[in-house]
């Protein structure tokens, strides 16, 4: 199942984030809303690339080093081969323009993709005690990110501080 949705999931890291989430989480159960949301979170603060973070992070929650190393390969092996052969492909017919107008294409659904995934993977979090708190920690990123041009690293440290600064449910 990883290598399928890591490997076959159009759109980008979001993308893969979200269709994750409804394999592991809605449709399967193997990770609780709060398990995931560690992964991802934690996947969102280790540097290189978020997918194979994660991915390692859920392995380990199955099965600790084990685990986490087989859903690194699983989600890294496979992808890595299809990404050469596209860039082979590409290669070869990067003159046509009728591939260029594809691309252009694909790049205006991926922004749409990319916002539809977004929803996914913050809906759970706008549900509940903390539903305002994680509304405006979402906004605020956004602004901080984008109208100030802060790193996702500063930004990140200050909602994990006031997510552990403010009352309420604390981990047993």
């Amino acid at each position: 199942m990883l290598t399928r949705v890591v490997s076959l999931t159009f759109g980008g890291g979001s993308a893969i984030m979200a269709a994750l989430q409804r394999e592991m989480v809605e449709r399967r159960q193997w990770l609780t809303h709060e398990q995931f949301g560690v992964c991802y979170g934690v996947s969102r603060i280790t540097p290189g690339t978020n997918i194979f973070a994660f991915c390692t992070g859920a392995g380990w929650i199955f099965g600790t080093w084990r685990g986490a190393l087989l859903a690194l390969l699983a989600a890294s092996i496979p992808c890595t081969g299809l990404m050469m052969l596209a860039l082979v492909s590409y290669q070869a017919a990067s003159g046509n323009a009728w591939l260029t107008a594809a691309l252009r294409g694909a790049m205006a659904a991926a922004i749409g993709v990319i916002l539809a995934s977004i929803w996914a993977v913050l809906r759970p979090y706008l549900d509940g005690v903390h539903r305002h708190r994680n509304a405006l920690l979402f906004v605020a990123s956004g602004v901080m990110m984008i109208g100030l041009g802060l790193s996702p690293i500063p930004i990140l440290v200050m909602a994990a501080t006031i997510g552990f600064l403010l009352p309420g449910r604390r981990p047993a």
